[in-house]
């Protein structure tokens, strides 16, 4: 964790102030901050009552927003969230999300991954110099045919490999 909020997601959803507890009045306040961390950006008021809200009257919808968002300052998370319109996680807030870090670090390992394992293949088909046993043959059908067998593998694993590298 690298801040003094930290919210957990990725099971029951938890979210700690200095290590403690946040208690909300309802969900919907938990949900509204949750969805604005992980989206990491403003959104209009009018989007976050219909997207919390949207099965009231629109003013009614608004006037739960504003609840929900007094919920959040009553609950010491206004230096973490901007309550303007529109409504955003504050770009300077040190807050912890352990979804997004969830996403940053498999990203990050399949992105080394894949380099790792793109330069390990080319460095196994830089092996692959030609034909197996070209231009080399005895008088045995049997080793022949043996050659011939090795020979479909190995073009075949050289036809799977990607044309880019």
């Amino acid at each position: 964790m690298d801040g003094p909020l930290e919210i957990r997601t990725l099971g029951s959803p938890e979210i700690l102030l200095d290590g403690q507890p946040v208690h909300l009045n309802t969900k919907r306040p938990e949900a509204l901050l949750i969805y604005l961390a992980c989206e990491g950006h403003s959104h209009p008021r009018s989007e976050l009552a219909e997207k919390f809200w949207g099965d009231s009257e629109p003013e009614q919808s608004r006037a739960n927003l504003r609840v929900a968002l007094k919920d959040l300052r009553d609950n010491q998370l206004s230096p973490f969230v901007s309550t303007d319109d529109p409504v955003s996680m504050r770009s300077s807030s040190n807050y912890w999300i352990d979804a997004q870090e969830f996403e940053t670090q498999v990203k990050a390992l399949i992105s080394s991954l894949k380099v790792q394992t793109v330069r390990q293949l080319e460095q196994v088909l830089a092996l692959y110099c030609g034909e197996f046993h070209k231009d080399f043959f005895i008088e045995r059908n049997d080793f022949e045919a043996w050659v011939r067998e090795k020979r479909r593998a190995y073009r075949s694993f050289m036809q799977m490999a990607p044309n880019d590298l």
